[in-house]
């Protein structure tokens, strides 16, 4: 049994092995129109004024994927994962964030 450190350790970093990243590229491709679709369906964008549904469900996998507390650390730390940034659209030219 190791000694436990009495150091705090800072938050792991958001990681995700390569191959799993390619298979969640492959996977949101596919998925954003059943997303969209659905959303038209059942009206689901009329009153969303920041995000779309499709972007929701990329900041929600990442929370899910990143294991914060609180979907707030998540929202926070979204960045984190340029990937997933560019493929939700929430990123702009500038670098900046293009959301809230």
């Amino acid at each position: 049994m190791a000694p436990r450190s009495s150091v705090p350790r800072p938050a792991p970093a958001v990681g995700v092995a390569r191959r799993l990243r390619r298979w969640l590229a492959s996977e949101l491709l596919a998925l954003r129109p059943v997303v969209e679709a659905s959303a038209r369906t059942c009206r689901a964008e009329h009153s969303r004024k920041h995000f779309t549904s499709y972007q929701q469900v990329c900041l929600l996998l990442f929370h899910g994927l990143a294991a914060r507390g609180s979907l707030r650390q998540s929202y926070e730390q979204f960045a984190a994962c340029p990937g997933l940034v560019a493929a939700s659209g929430l990123g702009t030219a500038d670098g900046s964030e293009g959301w809230g």
